[in-house]
Parts: structure tokens; sequence; C-alpha cells
């Protein structure tokens, strides 16, 4: 059984193995860009840290 790709939140980048996206996100974009496109997601009623 084949897995469904894994894409990049941010660009259209895709993979097979989520390694690759995880490898991909920390050497393809800046912290601000990652950062941004979390809180984007993130629910108004997740607990702050």
């Amino acid at each position: 059984m084949a897995n469904d790709p894994q894409t990049c939140p941010i660009c259209e980048f895709s993979s097979d193995a989520e390694t690759d996206v995880y490898t991909h996100l920390l050497t393809s974009h800046r912290k601000r860009a990652i950062t941004e496109t979390l809180l984007e997601v993130r629910p108004a009623h997740a607990p702050q840290r």
C-alpha cells in the first residue's frame, strides 16, 4: 500500500517521505515564513506558551 504524498505547507514541494518534507522545510524556508504559516493555521483557542 503506497503512502499519500506529504506536502510542504508553504510551497508546492511534495514527497512520498515525510523526512524529505521536513528537510525541505529546514533548508528551503526562513524561520519567519514557517512561523507565519504556523500562526495562520493555529486555532484561536490554542494555549499560549
